[in-house]
């Protein structure tokens, strides 16, 4: 049997399709659409239908197709899904943002954190340099949506321990807005290592598309939330 080859769904980045028959790319034909997150950058996830847990994955670049991005507006798109006059309201279920130990007080504050990314890093930046990388990760079954959220909470926390930099954890209830989707958990994660004087070097596991097993391999062997 032939093996079929990744489309090329980015000017900036060929997303190639990791091993296994779950992993696809899922967007490769949609535009960039400025009130759909989900058309900013490449996904690579399980096919519609698929049981179980699922995990989407992609890592927002500066620029992709006609589209500037910004940390900014995937922080608003992710933690405001309802429309509210605070432009700083948070209106999602929850959200956690986790720091490394050592990373000074702006790193835990997520329009903070954005804000650094825009100014330090999208500012000087050609279009191919990360800005974030994202997960969601929509479980088959939870038993309610305050235990889901602490066991991906405490996995996102051992990823920042481990790797340096920090991660924003945002849980969605599609269900309290009449919407038959399935609670979830998007994860923004900072390709970058973070310490005292803030962004330091490049975590190339949140760069490209290896990411993905990543989270998977986290999420399989992930602390019980009992």
């Amino acid at each position: 049997m032939a093996k079929s080859k990744a489309k090329l769904a980015s000017d900036t980045a060929i997303v190639v399709a990791p091993p296994g028959p779950r992993a696809m790319i899922i967007n490769a034909e949609d535009k960039p659409n400025p009130n759909n997150p989900h058309t900013w950058f490449p996904l690579l996830g399980d096919p519609p239908g698929s049981r179980g847990d699922r995990i989407l994955w992609g890592v927002m670049r500066k620029a992709y197709r006609d589209r500037i991005n910004s940390a900014h507006a995937m922080m608003t798109a992710k933690l405001r899904p309802a429309w509210s006059p605070d432009e700083r309201a948070v209106t999602a279920v929850r959200h956690d943002m986790l720091a490394p130990a050592d990373a000074d007080d702006s790193f835990a504050d997520p329009w903070l954190f954005a804000a650094r990314i825009d100014r330090e890093i999208a500012v000087r930046a050609d279009g191919s340099t990360p800005l974030l990388a994202y997960a969601t990760i929509t479980p088959g079954d939870i038993r309610s949506l305050n235990h889901f959220h602490e066991e991906v909470r405490m996995m996102a926390r051992e990823l920042v321990a481990s790797f340096g930099t920090p991660i924003l954890a945002v849980q969605h209830a599609p269900g309290h807005a009449g919407n038959p989707a399935r609670p979830h958990v998007h994860l923004l994660l900072s390709p970058y290592i973070v310490g005292p004087l803030g962004f330091g070097g490049t975590f190339a596991g949140f760069t490209g598309d290896k990411g993905r097993q990543i989270i998977v391999d986290a999420w399989t062997n992930r602390t019980r939330f009992v």
